[in-house]
């Protein structure tokens, strides 16, 4: 009697051990299950608001900077200079596309014409690409922001004096300095034009600027044994 009643005590053991294993294992599963798909939750909503957030972002850049407008670039520039002299160029932009705005106050003949984008904050760069120490050109340097309006045009010089003989390049670009809606300047310089000029420099061999850099050389080998042997002629004859 007692070995029965041990038996059925041992095997009820058993199976209470035996359910509350299983159900651990499912409830653990079922924790696990619900864990997972909190995670995959949370990277759908960050992926979902990533995306959300690089659209915002796009749509305020897109919708907080004012649009460039059509406008007119005219420019005097030589093809062809002599080494040594300075010659004046000069560009003119307006937001208008009449041409009489354009060329007011200019020589319309000299011009080249181009059509660019512009906003009311321009800059013009006109450079020489070569390294420093292998300078074709001396430019004289300007780098500022001119307004420009629609009823007058805006007007850019540069003094420019080729160094050497041959072909050589000079870059022009053209920025538009971008405003937002509140009227407040942007660090964004957007670049709308850029052009390639090709500059025959030929030599410029005149007295003047012979003798103002080689004065002292023509003074003591030339003119002194010139004046030299008149001064001796004459007082042969005397």
């Amino acid at each position: 009697m007692n070995t029965n009643k041990l038996t059925t005590v041992l095997l009820l053991s058993l199976s209470l051990l035996f359910f509350s294993c299983g159900g651990g294992e499912e409830e653990g599963n079922d924790n696990k299950k619900a864990s997972d798909n909190t995670v995959k939750e949370k990277n759908n909503n960050v992926e979902e608001y990533d995306s959300l957030n690089e659209e915002r972002i796009h749509k305020s850049e897109s919708d907080e900077l004012i649009d460039l407008i059509p406008g007119k670039l005219a420019f005097d520039f030589p093809r062809e200079m002599k080494v040594g002299k300075r010659y004046d160029v000069t560009f003119s932009i307006t937001r208008s596309l009449d041409n009489e705005v354009l060329f007011k106050g200019l020589d319309s003949s000299k011009f080249e014409i181009r059509d660019i984008e512009v906003s009311s904050g321009m800059r013009v760069l006109l450079y020489d690409p070569e390294p420093e120490g292998s300078k074709n050109f001396d430019i004289s340097t300007k780098d500022e922001v001119l307004f420009v309006s629609s009823d007058r045009n805006t007007k850019w010089l540069w003094h420019v004096k080729p160094l050497k003989k041959g072909t050589h390049t000079i870059i022009i670009k053209v920025f538009a300095t971008v405003y937002d809606k509140r009227g407040t300047e942007r660090e964004i310089s957007q670049e709308v034009f850029k052009e390639k000029i090709q500059v025959e420099a030929t030599p410029s061999f005149t007295f003047t600027k012979f003798f103002k850099e080689h004065w002292q050389w023509l003074f003591g080998t030339l003119l002194i044994p010139i004046f030299v042997y008149f001064y001796r002629k004459r007082e042969k004859k005397e």
